[in-house]
């Protein structure tokens, strides 16, 4: 991304994906409350770019976190080397693959050896964690679509925040 003096301030590892115009104007870039940075190109009203479908070692409420059957791509979180080396870790956190059904969530380690399972999802908590129970409400939200091929966990920071002061 370049500013109005065509001096470079931003780039993602990401593909280039060609605008409709070579006109920079037709391409804004937002972020918004939910966190998600969005860059888009106006004239032909697409997004070119989202943070939420490239997490990094952070999940933002409701930003999704799951597997598409269908694309065959899924979003996970993946920690730093280190404190200090932002560098890719041999941590994952992957919300559902598609051995996976019920999904539950993984930690892996170098994206091949689990480390941790929540269990699956039953609708309403992971079965492996004991103080998830039907009556509290975690936060943690499942969607599965069979049509569309998804399964995707979020979650509300008001909810669990909630629930984190009652459980702590």
């Amino acid at each position: 991304m370049e500013d109005g003096k065509q001096n470079f301030v931003w780039s993602t590892n990401g593909t280039i994906i060609q605008v409709s115009s070579s006109n920079a104007s037709s391409v804004v870039a937002s972020l918004s409350d939910s966190g998600n940075f969005v860059v888009k190109d106006v004239v032909v009203d697409r997004v070119v770019w989202e943070s939420f479908d490239h997490p990094c070692d952070t999940m933002l409420p409701t930003q999704l976190l799951g597997y598409n059957t269908k694309s065959k791509k899924g979003t996970f979180l993946t920690a730093w080397k280190s404190e200090s080396d932002p560098s890719t870790g041999i941590y994952t956190v992957e919300g559902g693959r598609v051995t996976e059904i019920p999904a539950q969530v993984i930690i892996w380690i170098n994206r091949s050896t689990p480390f941790w399972r929540s269990g699956p999802w039953d609708k309403s908590k992971f079965i492996d964690i004991p103080a998830m129970d039907d009556q509290e409400l975690s936060g943690f939200k499942g969607d599965e679509n069979v049509e569309q091929g998804t399964q995707y966990f979020s979650y509300k920071l008001s909810t669990l925040a909630a629930y984190l002061e009652r459980n702590l």
